[in-house]
Parts: structure tokens; sequence; C-alpha cells
């Protein structure tokens, strides 16, 4: 943080306090929340696509799914969390990673956004088309344009 230039952009993904077992400084944490943002978009069979490839290691090891996916038993339900470890088990990922795109994450991030970041209403919308590595670099050249 300390090799941080105040006068150049900084891009961070929308954040909690706490990442990980790390604790994101407060005053970090508010100007992240206060800062200008953008918001960037991709259908779900593209961001199924991309997190099929990041979380590859889940594809190979189901049983670990779903000691992750037991994390959400409070707040989805047995029969939610029962229903995508059969999904994970069956190898339907990408059924599996659009509900939990659909059903989980984005209202949770929604709601995120909505209470922490103050200028997410202002949000300019880039859209990613495609998951492609061109597609990728044209909206990390758009996503620079903007600032």
């Amino acid at each position: 943080l300390r090799r941080f230039d105040p006068a150049r952009p900084v891009f961070v993904e929308s954040e909690s306090k706490k990442i990980g077992n790390l604790q994101t400084p407060e005053a970090l944490l508010a100007r992240m929340r206060d800062s200008a943002c953008l918001n960037l978009n991709a259908a779900i069979p593209v961001r199924v696509e991309i997190l099929r490839g990041e979380y590859a290691h889940f594809l190979a090891d189901p049983a670990a799914l779903g000691h992750k996916l037991d994390c959400l038993l409070e707040i989805q339900g047995r029969a939610q969390i029962e229903a995508w470890k059969a999904l994970a088990h069956a190898g339907r990922w990408d059924e599996l990673v659009a509900e939990l795109l659909i059903k989980h994450y984005d209202p949770a991030y929604t709601r995120s956004l909505g209470r922490n970041f103050t200028q997410a209403v202002n949000a300019e919308t880039l859209t990613l088309s495609t998951a492609s590595e061109a597609t990728m670099l044209e909206l990390a050249r758009q996503v620079g344009r903007a600032v």
C-alpha cells in the first residue's frame, strides 16, 4: 500500500472489510467505497465460462465444493445446498455455476453495492461480450479510457 501513487487510478473489485483472513484498513475501505465506480457486465454464459476456468479445481473435487457450499446453509437453506451438490456430483457445472450466480452471488453483490458504495448508482457500464482474451483486452482498454 505504501507504494501506491495517489495521483494514479487504482482499480479494485468491490470487496468487504475482510478478504480471506486479511482485514482491509478502514481508511482504504472508506476511499474505495466513496470512489467512482465502473460496472463490468457479462451475460451469464460468459461468466460461467470464465468461472469454470478460475475454479477448475472444484470440477476435479466436487466434495471440496460441497464443503464450501455448506458455508451457505444458513443463507440458502438445506434444500438449495443439496440441489447444488447434486448438480456438482452429476457434473452439471454450467447449470450449477449459473444458479450460484443468479440465486446467491448476484443478489448478495447487488445488496452490498447499494449499501456500501455511494457512487454505484452513477457507474458507467462496460460489457464483456465473450470470454476470449481479445475481448478481455478490449474491455481493459475501455476501462482505461473510462478514467
